[in-house]
């Protein structure tokens, strides 16, 4: 009986490895499901309150755009809102997208004020003036909703900071920027 070998129960070494490896496996495995939860609800407020706004602010950028191009030709301010629409629909995340958002409101302002300056003032209910109206209007709403969202979104940062949390955060690609500031 002296040569056999001790159970796992028996081995302390053996015992207390185990132990630990459990212990890791928990945090890790509630940790990062909880911290997906999190990056989760900021996704899901992000497309709740302000993904569907940018989208219709696009739009209304696009057909200005377009209607702008008609009136005025491929001028310089033409290019540079056309740029910043395709900027905007590559932007990744909420703080990109609302550094785009911002360069894009620049950029299609100053060509709706062009294309005034080339062709007066557009008649109400023009096709130009509903468009721009329709992207302003979507700017004021952006700007009602991102208070919201942002503070879904600095909660979660809050929660995220932490060790472990941050370190699961980046494992799983859990993320809560802020829209603006």
């Amino acid at each position: 009986m002296k040569d056999a070998k001790p159970t796992w129960i028996e081995n302390r070494k053996l015992a207390v490895l185990v132990l630990v490896f459990a212990i890791i496996i928990s945090i890790f495995g509630i940790g990062t499901a909880k911290v997906g939860s999190i990056g989760r609800k900021v996704q899901t407020q992000f497309s709740s309150v302000l993904s569907g706004e940018l989208t219709a602010r696009i739009a209304a950028a696009e057909g200005i755009v377009a209607a702008s191009e008609a009136v005025a030709g491929d001028t310089a301010a033409y290019k540079e809102a056309d740029a910043a629409v395709q900027a905007i629909k590559a932007a990744k995340g909420a703080k990109a997208q609302y550094e785009a958002n911002v360069i894009l409101n620049n950029k299609v302002e100053t060509l709706y004020q062009n294309v005034h300056l080339i062709n007066g003032e557009p008649a109400m209910g023009s096709g130009l003036q509903m468009q721009y109206s329709e992207f302003s209007s979507r700017n004021n709403r952006l700007d009602r909703a991102k208070g919201d969202y942002n503070t879904v979104a600095f909660a979660a940062q809050k929660k995220l900071r932490g060790f472990p949390a941050n370190m699961l955060a980046a494992l799983v690609g859990a993320k809560a920027e802020p829209f603006g500031a």
